[in-house]
């Protein structure tokens, strides 16, 4: 048995405008009641890891400390149930790009945000 890593280091983060905008105009997206999910996968033997960006839209919450307190949220519950989607992704040489988008007005509970979160990993795990 192997010993999850529950880190979620720099080379996890989508950074790149022009990756952000590939992974939107060709990926696949998943839904849940406050949070929206498109990742793309890809074969890619180079790339060896899942990465993340996430996003809060300013439109519904015109604080920076809103967003980013729900940006730290979410990117909590990823780290914290990532074993979810890298243990299929090792077995299967699959590797996922993907974008959680936060798209209710209201400021959630972190318990919602983490069950959600681990519904859409299993939705898209499931898929693949």
């Amino acid at each position: 048995m192997k010993k999850q890593k529950y880190s979620f280091s720099k080379n996890e983060r989508i950074k790149s405008n022009k990756e952000i905008s590939r992974i939107f105009n060709n990926g696949i997206f998943l839904f849940t009641k406050n949070i929206s999910l498109v990742y793309l996968c890809s074969k890619d033997t180079d790339q060896k890891i899942n990465q993340i960006a996430v996003s809060v839209p300013k439109k519904k919450f015109k604080s920076a400390v809103k967003r980013n307190k729900i940006k730290r949220q979410i990117k909590e519950a990823y780290r914290l149930n990532k074993s979810i989607i890298y243990d299929y992704s090792d077995k299967n040489s699959i590797w996922f790009k993907m974008i959680f988008i936060y798209k209710s007005k209201s400021i959630p509970t972190y318990k919602t945000i983490y069950s959600e979160i681990i519904e859409l990993l299993k939705k898209m795990r499931d898929r693949h």
